[in-house]
């Protein structure tokens, strides 16, 4: 942009961001977000956690990602103001819990069929968001952004649950349909990555 005396040569503004909802059950869930024009961003954002904070245990795992192209609606795009969104989502697991009767139960995104081939198909999901940008200062380079999506969500899953006999109650389940497919609170540092070139 040139302002009489010299132009950026990058236009671009980039930012690194906490979704502070999956930490409630301490699942890291972080991402960055880069000015691709005026008022596009693209946002990939990313998951991953070994523990469960509702029963102690060595199975549970559960990594995803879920990149999403942005298209804000104010004249400052990342800092303050509404956008929306085109997101996409793919999530591995493998989750361990107890039933009232003591009983353990893992859980796990399934196999193609129920003769478990091995094969982990990821639980998926694609959507539009609406969100939110607040700063939190006079600079806007630290603020909170509040969004939900809503789209088509598919996942096949296995559950194994152990029986006080030793024996195993093997299910299989299929589900697809649509809902929210994503929701977050953020809190985001941006900075600019713009050039300064004199005329």
């Amino acid at each position: 942009k040139y302002n009489g005396r010299g132009y950026y040569a990058t236009p671009w503004m980039a930012g690194v961001k906490v979704n502070m909802l999956p930490f409630l059950i301490s699942v890291p869930y972080a991402g960055v977000e880069v000015q691709l024009a005026d008022k596009l961003s693209l946002d990939l954002s990313g998951w991953y956690g070994k523990w469960n904070v509702f029963h102690y245990n060595d199975q549970t795992n559960l990594y995803g990602g879920a990149p999403e192209i942005r298209w804000w609606l104010g004249d400052q795009p990342m800092r303050k103001g509404h956008f929306v969104g085109l997101h996409g989502m793919a999530a591995w697991y493998t989750l361990e819990w107890r039933t009232k009767d003591g009983n353990t139960v893992i859980y796990q995104n399934g196999s193609a069929d129920q003769n478990d081939s091995g094969s982990l198909n990821p639980a998926w999901s694609c959507g539009f968001t609406y969100g939110y940008s607040l700063p939190l200062d006079k600079k806007g380079r630290l603020g909170f952004e509040f969004y939900v999506g809503l789209g088509y969500y598919s996942y096949q899953q296995k559950s194994i649950e152990t029986l006080p006999n030793g024996r195993f109650n093997y299910q299989h389940q299929v589900r697809d349909g649509i809902g929210i497919t994503k929701i977050g609170a953020n809190l985001a540092y941006r900075f600019s990555l713009r050039r300064y070139k004199e005329r």
